[in-house]
């Protein structure tokens, strides 16, 4: 692997309250937390990142409290404009093998004040968080 990954997610106990990424629009939008703590990048930053020329690869890093750990991998990921409601698209799943972590391609962003999933809950309330639903 060549590097320069960027972190756009970072979630865990680090002292902050159960509900951290329990947010609204414009929080998710912007970003909010440290990348060394509890932490999303944010929605605008995201398109930034994914709408150039250049086609991005996505590492999803899983980890236990014992820091056991699987990385999974995809070919490119997308995020549509805010005007798109931040709709990902990603690519192909490279493995490992049985890990595919994301079932979510084509989706829009949703959070609890902006609910834009394809569910009749809005499913930002019932998993306390953004996420592509």
């Amino acid at each position: 692997d060549g590097g320069g990954w960027t972190v756009i997610q970072r979630r865990g106990q680090y002292g902050n309250r159960v509900f951290h990424f329990y947010r609204n629009w414009t929080e998710y939008a912007n970003g909010f937390g440290n990348p060394f703590y509890e932490y999303w990048i944010g929605n605008h930053a995201l398109h930034s990142l994914t709408s150039s020329d250049e086609e991005m690869a996505l590492r999803v890093v899983l980890s236990n409290s014992t820091n056991d750990s699987v990385s999974v991998d995809y070919e490119s990921i997308r995020i549509a404009s805010e005007a798109d409601l931040f709709k990902i698209k990603v690519g192909k799943h490279l493995g490992p093998e049985g890990w595919n972590a994301l079932t979510v391609n084509g989706q829009n962003f949703s959070t609890f004040d902006r609910d834009n999933d394809a569910w009749p809950q809005n499913c930002a309330v019932t998993f306390r968080g953004g996420w592509w639903y």
